[in-house]
Order: C-alpha cells, then sequence, then structure tokens
C-alpha cells in the first residue's frame, strides 16, 4: 500500500470545486473545445461516414454548456495543489469548503486567476479536454465491436492502472481524469491520486484528493476510489458514482509543474473557531495557538488575514504532516517531522540535505513541543545513510528485513527518511518476518585427519528414500592420495577416507554422480577418478558399503582430459544410467555409459 507524504487535510484546498464561469471564460472553454471535435473523430474506430457525422453530432453536444450556472475548477485544483506540494510551498486552503476565493480583492483575485490559469493548462497541454472528448464518444458512442462501450474504457483503463502505480512508486502524486457514462465533458472530474493499494487479482484502490469532497482541519483520513477490473467492464466507486453516473475509466495527464501562488499567510495560514477568542497558525496540518498581535505580526500575518471557519472550535493535538520542517520563532532548532514526530536537524548540513531554509515554517514560540513523543503506529522510517528500514509497532521500532515484508507496509514509496542517529531513541523490538530469513552462511568444514586438502572432487546430494531428507556428500582428494568424503547425516558432519585404487594413485576428478536403479530406490553416490595407471576408477556405493571398480580406458586410446559425469534416463520410471565423458590422447571424445 504505498501511499506517499501527501494529507488532504494540510496539502488539499479546504474550499470546495463549486464555481461560476463568466461569459469570457465560458467563450475560452468554447474556443479551446471546438478545433478538438474532428481530429478526436478521426481517430476513433469508424468504419461508416454516416456513422461518423453522427458522432460528431454527439462530440458537440457533449461540449455544449448549456443552461448549467456552475461548473468546476477541478483541474486547475488538482495542478494548483501538486505545485504546492513539489515546491514545499504552504498552499491557500481557505478556511472552510465554503471559502472560494472570488474577483473581490488582490489576493483571492490572484489565487481565483491561478486556478483558472491552471484549469486551462489541464485541458490544453495537459491533454485532458482532448482524452475525455475521446473516452466520452468510445464510451457512447462506439460498440465494443470495435473496441469501444464500457468494455473497451475497461481495456484502456488497465494501461493507465499499471502507469498511475509506476507514478506513485517513482515518489510522484499524479493527476487522472475520471470518465463518467452518461456525463457530458464539462462535468467530467479530475482529480488528484497520491497512493495506491494493490486489493486483489485485477482489484485496486487509489488514494486521492478529490476537489470535490475538500478535508476541513483535523480530518487526516484518505479520501478512495475503489477498481475492479475482474469483468468485462469496470467496476468503480468514487464520491461522484452513482446508478446512472458510473466510473467507466480513468487516464492519467500529462501534468508539468508551475510556479505555485503561495500567498497561504492571507488565506487560510491563521484562522480562527467559533466560541474560541484566539487565533490560530494552522500549517502542514498542524494547529498552534497565536499568543497576540505582535506574534502574529512577525509571522507574517495581520489581524484582516485571520480567516474565521465558521465551525465550533474542538480541542486537537493533530500532529504535522510528513516532511514539514518547524522552528520556533524565537527559537534557532529545527525540527523534521515524520509519522507526526519532531526529528531535530542539528546543523546546517543536515537542513541542507532535507530542502534547506526556504521550506521550514516559522511557527509561534512554546507550541512544537505539543506535538512530541514517538511515531504513530506503522510509520515506516530509515536514517539518511543506512538502508534499513523500520517499522513502528506498539512503542518500538522493528527491522524491516525483507522486500516480501517492506511490501506489506506499503514499500519504498512509504518510508520516510530521518537524519542520522535520530532513530537512536527508540527502543528495538524483534525484526519482521519474526521467523528466521533464509540467508547463506560460512561453514568451516575442517580437513581429514592426517592430511591436507590437495584437490576437489565434486560433491552430490544423497536421498535414502524418495522421501528422506537430501544429504551433501562432498569428495576431495588429500595429499595422501586418498580420496576423502566429507558428509552429512542430517544432523552432523563426517569424514570418511575412502582411500584409493588398489594399482594406482588418483591423478584428477572425472565427476560425481547419483544413481537411482528404480524411481524409488535409493540415490547412490558414484564418484570417477583418473588413476596414474591411466584407467578410469570408479568409488562406489551399494548403500551399505563403498566399493571401487576399475573402470578401465579406451580401446587404442590413454585419457588424456576429463570432461565430466551425468545420468541419464530413457523414460521418466526408466533407471539412471550413469555416463561418463573424457578426452582421450587421440584426441577424441569418449563416454563411458552403463547399459542398464
Amino acid at each position: 500500500m504505498p501511499i506517499l507524504a501527501w494529507r488532504n487535510d494540510a496539502d488539499g484546498f479546504a474550499f470546495s470545486n463549486y464555481w461560476t464561469f463568466d461569459a469570457t471564460e465560458r467563450a475560452a472553454l468554447t474556443a479551446l473545445a471546438q478545433p478538438l471535435i474532428l481530429p478526436v473523430v478521426a481517430a476513433l474506430p469508424i468504419p461508416d461516414p454516416i456513422f461518423k457525422i453522427a458522432v460528431i453530432a454527439a462530440a458537440n453536444s457533449y461540449l455544449s454548456f448549456g443552461d448549467l450556472p456552475t461548473y468546476g475548477l477541478c483541474g486547475g485544483m488538482a495542478y494548483s495543489a501538486l505545485d504546492h506540494w513539489n515546491a514545499r510551498v504552504p498552499i491557500p486552503r481557505g478556511a472552510n469548503v465554503d471559502d472560494r476565493p472570488a474577483r473581490n480583492a488582490p489576493v483571492p483575485t490572484a489565487l481565483r486567476d491561478s486556478l483558472w490559469r491552471r484549469l486551462l493548462d489541464s485541458l490544453g497541454p495537459g491533454g485532458v479536454l482532448n482524452r475525455t472528448l475521446e473516452w466520452s464518444l468510445l464510451l457512447n458512442q462506439i460498440p465494443k465491436e470495435l473496441g469501444g462501450g464500457a468494455e473497451g474504457l475497461k481495456n484502456r483503463t488497465l494501461q493507465e492502472w499499471d502507469l498511475i502505480r509506476s507514478h506513485i512508486d517513482a515518489g510522484r502524486p499524479w493527476p487522472i481524469g475520471l470518465v463518467y457514462a452518461n456525463t457530458d465533458v464539462w462535468n467530467q472530474h479530475q482529480i488528484l491520486v497520491y497512493g495506491y493499494e494493490n486489493t486483489g487479482a485485477n482489484q485496486g484502490k487509489l488514494f486521492v484528493y478529490d476537489s470535490n469532497s475538500p478535508s476541513q482541519f483535523g480530518n487526516e483520513g484518505h479520501s478512495e476510489v475503489t477498481l475492479d477490473f475482474r469483468g468485462p467492464t469496470l467496476v468503480a466507486t468514487s464520491s461522484f458514482n452513482s446508478k446512472i453516473n458510473r466510473l467507466a475509466g480513468f487516464f492519467c495527464s500529462n501534468y508539468f509543474s508551475d510556479i505555485p501562488v503561495g500567498m497561504s499567510k492571507s488565506y487560510g495560514e491563521f484562522l480562527s473557531w467559533t466560541g474560541d477568542a484566539r487565533t490560530w497558525m494552522v500549517t502542514d496540518g498542524a494547529r498552534m495557538p497565536v499568543a497576540n498581535p505582535t506574534e502574529l505580526s512577525a509571522l507574517g500575518g495581520a489581524a484582516q488575514s485571520v480567516r474565521p471557519t465558521g465551525s465550533a472550535f474542538a480541542t486537537s493535538n493533530v500532529r504535522p504532516r510528513d516532511g514539514a520542517k518547524f522552528r520556533e520563532r524565537s527559537s534557532a532548532s529545527v525540527f523534521l517531522y515524520a509519522g507526526g514526530a519532531p526529528f531535530l536537524l542539528p546543523d546546517t548540513m543536515w537542513l541542507d540535505r532535507f530542502g534547506g531554509v526556504g521550506q521550514v515554517r516559522v511557527v509561534p514560540d512554546n507550541t512544537i513541543a505539543a506535538f512530541a513523543g514517538l511515531p504513530k503506529e506503522g510509520t515506516l522510517l530509515r536514517e539518511w545513510s543506512d538502508p534499513k528500514v523500520w517499522r513502528i509497532m506498539a512503542g518500538v521500532r522493528r527491522w524491516v528485513r525483507t522486500p516480501d515484508e517492506l511490501g506489506k507496509w506499503g514499500g519504498f514509496p512509504s518510508v520516510r527518511v530521518v537524519p542520522d542517529g535520530a532513530l537512536a531513541g527508540i527502543t528495538v523490538g524483534q525484526p519482521l518476518p519474526i521467523q528466521p530469513v533464509p540467508t547463506w552462511n560460512w561453514l568451516n568444514m575442517g580437513k581429514p585427519a592426517g592430511a591436507n586438502l590437495r584437490a576437489l572432487m565434486g560433491a552430490v546430494t544423497v536421498m535414502d528414500t524418495p522421501t528422506s531428507p537430501r544429504r551433501p556428500h562432498v569428495f576431495i582428494e588429500g595429499n595422501d592420495y586418498n580420496l576423502w568424503c566429507r558428509w552429512s547425516d542430517g544432523s552432523a558432519w563426517h569424514w570418511l577416507n575412502m582411500g584409493k585404487p588398489s594399482e594406482a594413485n588418483i591423478i584428477g576428478l572425472v565427476g560425481a554422480v547419483t544413481v537411482m536403479d528404480t524411481p524409488n530406490s535409493p540415490q547412490r553416490a558414484h564418484v570417477f577418478v583418473a588413476g596414474n595407471d591411466g584407467n578410469l576408477w570408479c568409488r562406489w556405493s551399494d548403500g551399505s558399503a563403498w566399493h571401487w571398480n576399475n573402470m578401465g580406458r579406451p580401446s587404442g586410446a590413454n585419457i588424456r582430459g576429463l570432461m565430466g559425469a551425468v545420468t541419464a534416463m530413457d523414460t521418466p520410471t526408466s533407471p539412471q544410467r550413469p555416463h561418463v565423458f573424457v578426452e582421450g590422447n587421440d584426441y577424441n571424445l569418449w563416454c563411458l555409459w552403463w547399459s542398464g
């Protein structure tokens, strides 16, 4: 469940997406839309000219404004919110769901104009208007046999599902366009995705900022869109979903960043609540009391910039969003927040590593102490120079040791980074997972009694029955010229002196194999070596004892080079038959094989 460091109550606007377009704005949108109709229709799979005329007429109707008095700036709100997040600039959230900026004063006019401009960016260069018209026509005008209908849109959305997950995995929140059935183009919707969850085979969930359902102060929860691709069409839920207006698909916008408008100190950073006489600074999701007008002024505010929320005051100690950096007005100490907990940035080097002084919020004096404590349950953390990831659980930090375990909790996009040494004060608990993780380990296996290792012969595993454990056997030559076996009985290792051929010394290894006479027979080890008498020798087990067998040499040649050994089965139920390969001094390859 990768979720980026985004919080709707801190990074999205508090006001809702409910606007009135004037005649100039309607004309601008019409001018943007009309040139798209013919190119979009030309790109659709339309085999019949008369059918094409009907689709053009449908496109014109989809782009008609009609008499509706209100529309949305959803694309502008998604783009602008992401601009502020990318630049780490406080967003001018406003005070409540109805606190939409109007063109009635310099600050709200600038904010309203910026949302309008970013709406045009999303529709035009962002490609949203083009694709919304294309997908609406595919959904409602093109039959499924030609790649249209709800079935065709589901197949296209599956590709976008992969794309949006790749954006999140790369640490990028991303705007998407939603396409609903029975909905004209201007009433379709744009939202911002900042996380996802794979909930099953061809099923998932998006965590989103939806400007139709803005989060107010203290609401740290997620807005979600659920997705089910298992059937012929997409089954989804969203804030706008209904039996008639059913979400049929989504696509990723071609987002590009822009300089954020800022102005949060004049539009939502200083708030008041009904029944409470105090002024509050609200930034990065946290609320802090401002002591007096002098401090308000020192923080960049003024009496006229305090906006009423219109709601009753309720005690709350919501901590700052991940990545926030605070310092109190009269202090030089800067704290980075992760999981709601403060981590000191001890010097300018660490401050620069985490974004520099420009990203630090100066907050009222004597307020940071209210946010002290451990990171919240489930927070994933790692220190800057240490790849180890820790998960906070029941007041301790637990090392997440495997990629699979990390994936269960959101993967690397959900990991928050803190300065080196910042986690030292948090007690270490049991690692995750608790059961041992398979690893490679070195074991010193010693050497034979009375001999040193001279040459390596080979290694096999042996099963006494088809259901027995596999027990390793390693064969080496000692400097006493004997063949030695280091073998395991399943609980301990043993050395076995296997001697040497009666008439020769060992000069080289050919190979080692195990042989099964039938599929249910024990595996019996066979070790093939070359003797200094020019013959091939085999040390083999009958299951209870070991034997030497002089296997001779090729007719008309001596053994010159050692190739290897394998076993072969003519059918799945046939005996295993050993084959040994050597090079003769006649430069031919020779095989000594057992006929069974």
